[in-house]
């Protein structure tokens, strides 16, 4: 049980020290800020955001950092996100998606509780509506992506961070959305449309085309357009929107921090074409700005029954989902037509669902909406995660050669998808975790609605984790987080009476994690001012007291949700002091749980009745009351060689089995063990006197050592790490906290 101790001390070096550099000199360790910096722009609320991110071609894209203030996370396998706190601001959820090699998008819409978002990013390069260009700074350059063209002038730009003319080659990335492309709702920035006019009245837009513009140097770093040389932009005419057009439209950047099209200048109609002209590069959006209206109504199919939740609906530019009753609603452009639609790929591969034109509504009016679709089988089920994580996961339906849309489980793992239309025969349900395991489930279909029931999954988000990183230049990091008990390393989580740590390290000491919480307390499960440190290889990330934590506790695993301020830094020296950090379901084993207790008699308490003790009272006792490796008691003594061999005496009489004994120069340690009992004594003649201030976590050994356990498995004995050598590991960790 010495093992606890070394594990405990470990803990302490991990989360305390875990930002050290290897150099010992003092001038290269981080400094705690005394105030550090923040990246939320509204308030971090309970919000359960989950979504799958899509390319352009529909396939799902892991690796998209999505971060949401405080909280990051990444995209798996099957493009699936989830978040339990959100950034909102001004009662709009604002999240980021970014990707190397993908155009940043940040998308917004009004908060709900829960809610369920598809996302489609664009891939740099040449292609259908994207472009990249190198050039020089000394020459004018025209940019072009599918019919949109930018006009740069030449000598006009700046180095973004400093302001300073830059000279050199300029490296361009180009996008444009065209309102008609079949992404264009899941790709826009925003989301739902919604815009400030320049006296700060709320607007409803109808966009034209967007764009946006990527510069920088060959070292990465990004450029803006110099003051005085602004950009000329040429916004073709989407087809189906000739008719009836203004002489002149406004332009629109997109406002990042509240998720909100801002005007920003004009563009005027020459010809077949709206020229305008930008003075720094974001998104930027030609949209005709109108006062806002609503529809809604209930969609069912015909037979009268509410379609599933979750159900995609189109309206306008802009999409919607339906409620568990079957009920929608979306704010639309007033004193504009438009067209209420479902399209083919959200409800089962059903060809031309449904379509409907809506006259325009007048300013502040709402007008009910009803949708009738045809009756299309659906599958349902849930989702039970047995490894402790969240039951949140991706969904679709395999028949043929062919697959549906995937559809995301709730928190609670209730999902439900259409059946492919007119398919019937055998087909297989697959199930993405949020770890990327693939469970995959046969179903008939063709017969009517299916119910799956229960689908057991076990994740691994629930099984360690994963540590999200947003430093201060935006950039952002993935820290994995290993959970001990699954690679067969000592560690978990710990808890002693008002205190709870976490340490995982795995064998290469290349991945470890390190948590503490003081004054813990089981009845609660939010927690300020906690200790965290994470290594992944070559980047760590450290907080001391800057951590919030939420514990909660499913199928003996703890799981956390972490965030805060830290240190951030890397081999390649990139290194952040205000870095912020979030992880979400990091689920660890409980390593040991007990309790303490001063000044008493270990049988007074429950300990086991083969417990050596001494007639005298033990100035400690910790009581194990549940742990993997047994339970019993620890028990701290102050004495002579006289009182080891009283206390050695007894467990040679137990009927134990004596297995291991070790002696070298005043220090003695002597292993039992048989029938899953196990008796350890430990005597150390330069031991700590144990007095009321005594801590078995933070103090030197002390002079008699006893643990006496029941139920423990023989996988648990560790003969073979003799009490000598737990001390040369204790010693070392010492030393390297005192080093740093």
């Amino acid at each position: 049980m010495n093992r606890m101790k070394y594990l405990c001390l470990m803990a302490l070096s991990a989360i305390l020290f875990s930002a050290c550099s290897s150099n010992d000199d003092d001038d290269n360790n981080p400094v705690n800020p005394v105030n550090p910096g923040t990246i939320v722009n509204g308030v971090m609320k309970d919000i359960a955001l989950s979504g799958i991110v899509k390319d352009t071609d529909g396939n799902p894209v892991a690796g998209v950092t999505v971060s949401t203030g405080e909280s990051v996370a990444t995209t798996n396998s099957a493009g699936l996100f989830s978040f339990s706190k959100v950034d909102v601001v001004s009662n709009r959820s604002v999240v980021r998606f970014t990707k190397l090699g993908y155009f940043d998008v940040v998308r917004s819409v009004k908060s709900e509780a829960e809610d369920t978002w598809d996302v489609v990013i664009c891939k740099k390069g040449n292609g259908d509506f994207s472009s990249t260009a190198t050039y020089t700074s000394s020459s004018a350059k025209t940019l072009k992506a599918a019919e949109m063209k930018i006009a740069l002038m030449q000598d006009g730009y700046v180095t973004d961070a400093t302001g300073k003319a830059f000279s050199g080659q300029v490296n361009a990335e180009m996008v444009y959305l065209d309102p008609n492309n079949e992404n264009f709702a899941d790709m826009m920035p925003g989301g739902d449309l919604a815009a400030v006019r320049t006296g700060g009245s709320k607007a409803q837009l109808v966009s034209y085309g967007m764009t946006a513009v990527n510069l920088t140097d060959n070292d990465g770093n990004k450029l803006q357009l110099k003051d005085g040389t602004p950009a000329t932009l040429t916004f073709p005419i989407p087809e189906g929107m000739t008719e009836n057009l203004p002489a002149s439209i406004p332009l629109w950047s997109f406002n990042e921090v509240t998720g909100l099209w801002e005007e920003e200048g004009e563009a005027v109609l020459q010809g077949d074409v709206y020229v305008g002209q930008v003075k720094h590069f974001s998104w930027v959006n030609l949209d005709y700005p109108e006062e806002q209206a609503t529809v809604e109504g209930y969609v069912k199919n015909d037979q009268g029954q509410p379609v599933p939740a979750g159900t995609i609906i189109n309206v306008g530019q802009v999409t919607t989902r339906t409620k568990a009753n079957g009920y929608y609603k979306q704010e639309v452009v007033a004193k504009q037509d438009f067209e209420i639609s479902v399209k083919s790929k959200n409800y089962g591969n059903y060809r031309n669902v449904y379509s409907r034109p809506v006259k325009a509504l007048e300013p502040g009016e709402t007008k009910r909406v009803d949708i009738t679709l045809p009756t299309l089988y659906h599958v349902s089920g849930r989702i039970v995660n047995n490894g402790g994580g969240a039951n949140i996961a991706s969904i679709y339906i395999g028949y043929g050669n062919k697959k549906t849309t995937s559809v995301v489980s709730n928190t609670d793992g209730v999902f439900s998808l259409y059946a492919p239309e007119g398919y019937s025969g055998t087909a297989t349900l697959f199930v993405t975790t949020m770890d990327g395991d693939v469970v995959t489930k046969e179903i008939t279909l063709g017969g009517g609605n299916v119910n799956v029931g229960d689908v057991v999954i076990s994740s691994a988000t629930g099984s360690g984790g994963q540590m999200g990183v947003r430093l201060s230049d935006g950039t952002t990091a993935t820290l994995n987080i290993q959970n001990p008990a699954d690679n067969g390393q000592e560690g978990g989580v710990l808890i002693m009476d008002d205190r709870l740590m976490v340490f995982s390290e795995d064998a290469s000491e290349t991945n470890y994690f390190g948590l503490q919480i003081e004054g813990y307390d089981a009845s609660k499960n939010t927690f300020e001012n906690a200790s965290v440190g994470v290594r992944d290889g070559s980047q760590q990330l450290y907080s001391e007291g800057n951590a919030s934590v939420t514990v909660g506790k499913k199928s003996g695993k703890y799981i956390f949700g972490i965030s805060g301020t830290g240190y951030y830094y890397n081999s390649t020296g990139k290194y952040d002091e205000n870095a912020m950090f979030s992880a979400n379901d990091v689920t660890i084993d409980l390593y040991m749980m007990m309790k303490s207790y001063r000044n008493v008699n270990p049988k007074d308490i429950g300990a086991p009745s083969f417990t050596p003790v001494l007639s005298s009272k033990a100035p400690l006792v910790n009581v194990v009351s549940e742990s993997k490796e047994g339970t019993g008691v620890i028990i701290y003594y102050n004495g002579t060689t006289s009182d080891f061999q009283t206390l050695k005496l007894q467990a040679d009489k137990s009927g134990i089995k004596k297995v291991d004994e070790d002696e070298d120069d005043g220090y003695i340690e002597i292993m039992y063990y048989s029938k899953n009992k196990l008796i350890m004594l430990e005597y150390d003649s330069e031991g700590k006197i144990v007095n009321d201030d005594f801590d078995a976590f933070d103090d030197d050994d002390p002079q008699i050592y006893v643990a006496a356990m029941e139920n423990v498995p023989s996988s648990a004995l560790y003969s073979s790490r003799t009490r000598s050598t737990l001390s040369r590991q204790v010693k070392a960790a010492k030393m390297k906290m005192i080093r740093h």
